[in-house]
């Protein structure tokens, strides 16, 4: 009798929160102010976000934008230096200096500039102070150059591989090393790649994606030659036009997507607000946190699951007593190849005003703003021998940073489903995990995508008229989204601390299934 009963309860509170779930998405369960329908959703307003949302824009369809921040942006970062009034960046650094870039920035009047270039750099370990000189690369950078653009010729095509994939791949870096013979190149290779697992111990794949002949002028690329003098100043240009289509400091919480559509239930700062739109461009980095409210069905999940990343900080400092003007990069006096082991600090870097720097911390581990602090200041004080503590102007967490899976993962394929889910359910991606050879790739890479968005919409025209309520017995004043939508259940509301999904026992969903999660979900765009 027990078991009858706890099944005929498990049956009901499915039913229950199966039509609090549908409520969600009813137009009628929101103020019609909060209720938009658009063409697309973009998922975060960074470097690749903001990009597709101005492109897709500029094309005519009609954009909203969801980013977790109260500003566009993403890695970009930028203080205003009161004395000086320069804008100093200390996220994104620069662009690469080609026609997609150049077009991007003229579009919103914003000239480009030769990167700054300091009075020098010391190459120094950062824990003892000494100054470490190591290996000229020579010859194995011409032999490391030819295997990258062998294995990964174009970044802003994404990453195909064949199957079986390359087993240099899927070697660890050390051994790549030996088997060419690249030591000499090793150091050098290591200061292109940003912070994640010790580089001898990353997969070769890794060790490319980050530093490789299409991006690094060393082995024959552009780089990144060029800056503005306030990077974030086109975000906020880009920000100004999206007006109230940019939903800021906002996330999404709930969703319903299918072939046809797709439905968000974004949480804003004062309400929610019901977003009913044709196709989704998600630019946010693709981890389960981030996307576990987007109506994952089985598949999705257990590719998504694989994933990890790294963690990257980014500060300014002063008073460090450091060389004004010199670069101090990071080389380890007790390592082999001279390569710091993380987590460490990176790099110290220059701005426009010689006694304020950069600094870049990077870690396989969460770290906390103090801590990270607390260690930069550490190894400055080291390299200056200056005792005093230097002073932190700013700070900013890039987490999740640099996103991988293990090599079983890319053995068994993960990158080809990876590319598949490409306008699956209504859902393209773009982002670190697609290119990670900077921001200019990326711009090239989302561009790429614009005419399969553009076919999906084309293909699933969104109705205006499907964000009007049509109830008759009703207006959408009976439940207002403020206060939350709730079914007849009193004690079961759309803000439940609990995660109700639909896979939770483990099986698939079909594509109209809804899921709904908590608020308060960390990491979510």
């Amino acid at each position: 009798m027990s078991g009858i009963r706890l099944l005929y309860m498990s049956q009901l509170t499915a039913l229950v929160f199966s039509q609090s779930n549908s409520s969600l998405f009813d137009p009628c369960s929101h103020a019609p102010e909060d209720v938009m329908v658009r063409d697309i959703v973009v998922i975060g307003g960074g470097t690749s976000g903001t990009y597709g949302a101005i492109g897709l824009k500029d094309m005519g369809r009609s954009v909203a934008v969801v980013e977790k921040n109260p500003h566009f942006g993403g890695h970009v970062n930028t203080y205003t230096d009161p004395e000086s009034g320069l804008a100093l960046d200390f996220g994104v650094q620069g662009y690469g200096n080609d026609s997609i870039t150049q077009a991007f920035f003229s579009r919103f009047d914003i000239p480009l500039i030769p990167l700054i270039q300091g009075n020098g750099e010391i190459i120094a370990d950062f824990k003892t102070g000494e100054n470490v000189s190591t290996l000229v690369p020579g010859s194995s950078m011409v032999t490391y150059s030819e295997q990258t653009s062998m294995h990964y010729p174009n970044p802003a095509l994404g990453l195909h591989l064949p199957q079986p994939v390359p087993e240099d791949l899927l070697l660890p870096f050390r051994d790549f090393v030996n088997k060419y013979s690249i030591q000499n190149a090793t150091y050098t290779i290591w200061r292109y790649t940003s912070p994640g697992k010790d580089l001898l111990d990353q997969l070769t794949l890794y060790v490319i994606l980050g530093c490789n002949a299409a991006s690094i002028p060393l082995l024959g690329g552009r780089g990144h030659d060029v800056m503005t003098r306030n990077n974030s100043e086109l975000f906020g240009k880009a920000e100004e036009e999206f007006g109230d289509s940019a939903l800021l400091s906002s996330q999404v919480i709930a969703a319903s997507r299918s072939n046809d559509s797709v439905s968000l239930v974004v949480q804003t700062p004062t309400t929610k607000k019901l977003i009913l739109a044709s196709q989704i461009l998600f630019s946010a980095p693709i981890v389960l946190d981030n996307l576990n409210n987007f109506d994952l069905d089985a598949p999705e999940s257990d590719l998504f699951s694989q994933i990890y990343y790294s963690y990257w900080y980014t500060a300014l400092v002063t008073d460090t007593g450091l060389q004004p003007g010199y670069v101090y990069e990071h080389a380890a006096s007790d390592t082999l190849y001279n390569i710091p082991i993380e987590p460490y600090t990176f790099r110290v870097g220059i701005t426009r005003v010689s006694n304020i720097h950069t600094a870049f911390y990077g870690s396989m581990e969460a770290l906390s703003e103090t801590e990270v602090k607390a260690r930069i200041a550490e190894n400055i004080q080291v390299l200056s021998g200056n005792s005093s503590t230097p002073r932190f102007l700013d700070f900013a967490s890039h987490v999740p940073f640099k996103q991988q899976v293990p090599a079983i993962a890319v053995a068994d394929g993960f990158y080809n489903k990876l590319n598949a889910l490409q306008g699956y359910r209504g859902m393209h991606y773009t982002g670190n995990a697609f290119d990670a050879s900077g921001s200019s790739s990326l711009f090239n890479f989302t561009l790429q995508l614009l005419p399969n968005i553009n076919q999906g919409i084309d293909a699933h025209p969104v109705d205006p008229s499907m964000g009007t309520c049509n109830n008759a017995g009703g207006t959408s004043e009976d439940t207002p989204a403020s206060e939350g939508t709730t079914n007849s259940s009193d004690d079961i509301t759309d803000t439940s601390d609990d995660t109700i999904a639909a896979t939770e026992d483990g099986t698939g969903t079909s594509e109209d299934t809804t899921t709904q999660v908590s608020e308060n979900t960390t990491e979510t765009y």
